[in-house]
């Protein structure tokens, strides 16, 4: 049981790892963790549990898998139910894995060294842009931050937002980054554990360990690299930054107001306030040098441009209220001369309620309502629960709030950021046992 739930473990840490770095992997990662759930449910291993938000994603999935018998187009309509079924799917087969506590920090802590890891390789590739940009060419044209795995410069600008709020509600909380220096002594006393391990599983005495060689290499990185102070703040500030360079002005407003609500209803230590500063700083030498970037965050026409995206949308609704146009047809509605943004395609109505209304009508924008308020609920729930407290209150409540905040001016809840949704939520939706960490 215990080799069962590790290789579990060690293969979700790997499938957050993808989110923001590769795509093929992650469909390999997910469909082995589907399965192992699958396997789980069928022997016993695991019991299904079902609360609100579990019954409210089943019609929200039933929608969204009637939706190729009325699309305009069946293909797309099949693509984009896939992509639900990915998202969802990771809310199911994630919480018994999450159910220890030590487990739900840790993954946190994997998600904010995986997004940094993406945002730099995001930035390798946008400095290539900047003799553009310093010619003129417009910002997001040529060197908007976008993640590897995550694509378009808005998408990875809403996952950054998820990740930096999650990444501040967890800093406040002295469980999450409880050591302030290295020690060194334990450091080699677990490696030589770890190379003796290895030394005699070659040789064929024995197991690497009781854990497995994955497990315990996770294990190591999270005890001896992401539970310091240094790399929260570091992090933070590569996360903040990075968001600024995706110029996605929505995600960045909400951002702010988001940290500044959560700032205000807690007690950050000093340090937090510094790096908001410093991030803050930063932006602004950013901003005031880089004309390009400045006028791409100080435009104001994209979100008027977006009101006759929006009428398309509505339209469509009144033509076919019960079934929608079908997921992922949005492409198949506006016309090229209706196109204020002058793309060569629009693929979705560049806002979560619209764009679900155009695509699954009126039951599917009331599918999606209900979802959304059955998540705050079980995140409200989270606030007085004993096992679970108000620090993943505000780490649920702050990735709640990105996409549906951000929902407002794009498409928020598809892709990673679906998936990245979901998962959150099943940090709320675990059952907490006292175990202590696997050691090596």
């Amino acid at each position: 049981m215990a080799h069962w739930q590790n290789g579990r473990w060690s293969l979700l840490v790997l499938f957050v790892y993808s989110l923001p770095l590769v795509e093929g992997p992650k469909n390999i990662l997910w469909g082995l963790l589907l399965a192992l759930w699958l396997v789980s449910v069928a022997t016993g291993k695991e019991r299904l549990r079902w609360g609100i938000l579990e019954v409210v994603i089943i019609p929200w999935i039933g929608l969204c898998a009637l939706s190729p018998f009325f699309a305009i187009e069946s293909s797309s309509a099949l693509k984009g139910c896939w992509d639900v079924l990915r998202g969802t799917l990771v809310f199911w087969f994630s919480r018994d894995i999450l159910a220890r506590e030590e487990r739900r920090q840790a993954i946190v802590r994997h998600l904010l060294l995986a997004t940094c890891l993406g945002c730099l390789c995001g930035w390798w590739h946008s400095l290539h842009g900047l003799p553009k940009a310093l010619s003129g060419i417009p910002y997001a044209k040529c060197m908007a931050l976008q993640l590897p795995a995550v694509g378009h410069f808005n998408h990875s600008a809403i996952f950054l937002t998820m990740v930096w709020m999650m990444g501040i509600a967890a800093s406040l909380d002295n469980r999450f980054f409880n050591r302030q220096s290295f020690s060194w002594p334990l450091l080699k006393k677990h490696f030589h554990r770890f190379a003796s391990a290895c030394r005699r599983s070659r040789s064929g005495r024995m197991a690497i360990s009781r854990t497995g060689m994955l497990p315990a290499i996770l294990w190591l990185l999270d005890r001896h690299l992401l539970r310091h102070q240094w790399f929260t703040r570091t992090a933070i500030f590569i996360v903040g930054f990075s968001l600024l360079g995706t110029s996605s002005r929505s995600a960045v407003m909400i951002t702010v107001a988001g940290s500044l609500f959560i700032l205000w209803r807690t007690k950050p230590p000093a340090w937090i306030i510094k790096t908001a500063l410093g991030v803050a700083g930063l932006s602004l030498i950013a901003f005031a040098g880089c004309h390009s970037l400045r006028e791409r965050l100080l435009f104001r026409g994209s979100f008027h441009e977006r009101k006759i995206i929006w009428q398309t949308a509505k339209d469509a609704a009144v033509q076919r209220p019960w079934t929608g146009v079908g997921l992922n047809n949005f492409k198949n509605i506006i016309l090229p001369s209706d196109d204020p943004m002058q793309l060569k395609t629009i693929d979705h109505a560049h806002n979560l309620y619209f764009n679900t209304l155009a695509q699954l009508g009126f039951p599917g924008l009331a599918a999606l309502l209900l979802l959304l308020g059955a998540a705050a609920h079980r995140i409200w729930q989270a606030r007085k629960s004993p096992t679970r407290g108000p620090l993943w209150f505000w780490i649920a409540g702050g990735a709640w709030f990105a996409i549906a905040a951000t929902g407002l001016s794009n498409t928020s809840l598809h892709h990673q950021m679906a998936i990245l949704f979901f998962l959150t939520l099943s940090l709320t939706g675990s059952h907490s046992t006292k175990t202590s960490p696997p050691v090596p």
